[in-house]
């Protein structure tokens, strides 16, 4: 995607380079690491062993005289879950989770078979910082998992952490060399623990996922994956996941179904995609549900919620991170843990990312004119989307005729303009972060202040939205202002030359990446902001004396000059018009460039 864009160019500023890995874990867990003062203790009460095992088992392992585990090194030259791994299979639960994990600064992520997937272990590491790495990378990649739960550790201290998708929670740390009953104790109850981190409703058969769906008359659904078309690496959020699945071995019909962890706070999802479904560019729903376990719990990220406090901002400082870098250092501890629900929706289109056809112009405008339509059905449903990105854009696989729409020609609202070519070619998808119309307007009206960081893919949110953190003027502004960003993203979309050419440095294409997608320097919410004023006015007024890199981007030109001069306007507020002409002023914009290019290539 292009907010994954990387520059290997030195920054202007001067400041210090940076793993932008580390930034992004930072930015991932800021305000979402938790402590908790009974951490140690809950995982003690797991233990259901007589006291005759435990004191046996630290009898034959821990050195009285010295006072240490036996092949305990205090300069920590060996790693210690080989340790643990014995300490747990001598009180007879060797069956269990194992201790897994490496002491080198970068980690590796664990190699593994389909059929292994659902064995829990837990990570040992040096750092808490590789710890995030190797969870990371590990939930990514193993979609049974529900939680991860890992050990953090020096010489003489240790500390547990609990990731899920609503962050971390640390243990208080001790000396598992001064507390030898309290570390056995411990590593038992976060086997046992670990036991229940897996997903009982996904399973393998012959190295094929298979996820257990709702019940219907009795009978629970078994849905098949095909293959995944979406894996979200984050550790905290949504982790989305979306697959193209079958119901049952015998049915020869694909769906998609999307796998996340929704915030309890947020709208639900599946339900607003039941009441927009069948409008014109929006996915066509199937079903939803809540993801429960075997006994009917229900699948979340509650865990020792009475006992939490904000977590230490020290424990993700890194050396990898520049000194005057304070965003994560200075801020006093806050705690923004929300509690997610593991939920899953089924829906029948398949589509594919906008870059994969930059170089066809008249697909990509036809697609972000369709996805606009969609955008409006849902908006006349009651909703907004509030989170228009690259992801959430797709083409679809095989147009679909306008007329299977419910609001073609005109049986709800009729579309503000006739479909081109009367067929849908691409969808808007994604409603975690809609909300009701209703509720965006009352903001409005009081002139709501949306919090520290308002929802949405930073890098595709509007200017003023970045940089008031408030809505302002059109309802609809802020969204429709997001697909001009999708465009310009795409339409720059350029692999840069290795080794770095004249030709680049000086292009357009390279000046647009340097503004929106910086990797060799931080860039917060208010810089980029200013950099997208900046840009309207350059991209309205300057930007045809810029070199082109490529010859496609030249095709795009004159829409993005266009739809950046009305936007510019709008913003500082030389147009007031309704949310319905703003839609027929973006659309016709679009119409128009579209046909230019139909043509220009007759």
């Amino acid at each position: 995607m292009p907010d994954n864009w990387s520059d290997s160019e030195s920054s202007h500023s001067g400041r210090p380079t940076f793993d932008p890995r580390v930034r992004v874990i930072q930015h991932e867990l800021s305000h979402r690491i938790a402590s908790s003062a009974v951490f140690l203790s809950y995982l003690c009460e797991r233990v259901e062993l007589d006291p005759g095992t435990l004191e046996r088992v630290v009898s034959d392992h821990w050195d009285q005289n010295r006072c240490r585990w036996r092949d305990w090194i205090e300069e920590y030259a060996t790693a210690p879950q080989p340790l643990f791994n014995r300490l747990v299979s001598s009180c007879g639960l060797g069956d269990g989770p194992s201790f897994a994990g490496h002491g080198s600064r970068v980690v590796e992520s664990m190699e593994v078979s389909q059929t292994a997937a659902t064995k829990p272990f837990i990570p040992v590491c040096r750092s808490f910082l590789d710890l995030v790495v190797f969870v990371k990378q590990t939930l990514s990649s193993r979609i049974a998992f529900k939680c991860i739960y890992g050990i953090f550790i020096s010489a003489s201290n240790m500390t547990y952490v609990r990731f899920d998708r609503a962050g971390a929670i640390i243990s208080d740390t001790f000396n598992p060399n001064r507390e030898p009953a309290g570390l056995l104790r411990s590593l038992i109850g976060i086997t046992n623990l670990s036991r229940a981190s897996v997903d009982t409703t996904v399973s393998y058969e012959e190295e094929t996922e298979t996820f257990l769906g709702p019940s219907i008359a009795g009978e629970r659904i078994w849905f098949i994956a095909e293959g995944y078309l979406h894996r979200n690496a984050a550790i905290q959020g949504s982790a989305a996941r979306v697959l193209i699945v079958r119901k049952g071995e015998d049915s020869a019909q694909s769906f998609v179904l999307k796998d996340w962890w929704r915030s309890e706070a947020d709208i639900g999802e599946g339900e607003v995609a039941r009441i927009a479904s069948g409008r014109f560019g929006l996915p066509e729903y199937v079903s939803h549900w809540a993801v429960c376990e075997s006994d009917r719990a229900l699948q979340d990220t509650a865990f020792l919620k009475e006992s939490l406090v904000p977590g230490s901002n020290d424990i993700m400082c890194s050396d990898d991170t520049p000194d005057d870098d304070g965003e994560f250092r200075d801020d006093p501890p806050t705690l923004e843990r929300q509690n997610r629900v593991h939920s899953q929706l089924v829906t029948t289109e398949r589509g594919e990312h906008l870059l994969k056809f930059r170089r066809s112009p008249i697909i990509v405008l036809t697609a972000i004119h369709d996805a606009i339509l969609g955008h409006w059905g849902l908006f006349k449903a009651g909703y907004l989307h509030c989170d228009v990105s690259y992801g959430n854009l797709l083409v679809l696989t095989s147009p679909i005729p306008a007329s299977r729409y419910q609001n073609y020609p005109s049986k709800m609202h009729i579309l503000p303009v006739a479909p081109l070519n009367d067929r849908c070619t691409a969808i808007l998808n994604d409603f975690d972060t809609a909300k009701p119309v209703s509720d965006v307007f009352a903001d409005a009206q009081k002139d709501f202040d949306l919090g520290r960081e308002p929802r949405g893919t930073t890098v595709y949110m509007s200017a003023k939205l970045l940089l008031e953190r408030k809505r302002t003027g059109s309802l609809v502004h802020d969204d429709l202002e997001s697909f001009l960003w999708i465009l310009i993203a795409v339409a720059t979309w350029v692999d840069p030359p290795d080794p770095s050419s004249e030709a680049w440095r000086l292009s357009f294409e390279r000046k647009i990446r340097y503004f929106l997608f910086p990797m060799d320097r931080p860039l917060d919410r208010s810089d980029l902001a200013v950099h997208k004023l900046g840009l309207f006015t350059w991209l309205s007024k300057y930007s045809s004396v810029w070199p082109r890199f490529d010859p496609t981007t030249e095709k795009y030109l004159d829409v993005i000059k266009k739809w950046s001069e009305y936007t510019d306007d709008a913003l500082n507020k030389k147009l007031m018009v309704s949310e319905d002409v703003y839609y027929l002023d973006i659309l016709n914009l679009l119409r128009n460039a579209i046909e230019a290019l139909n043509v220009s290539v007759q």
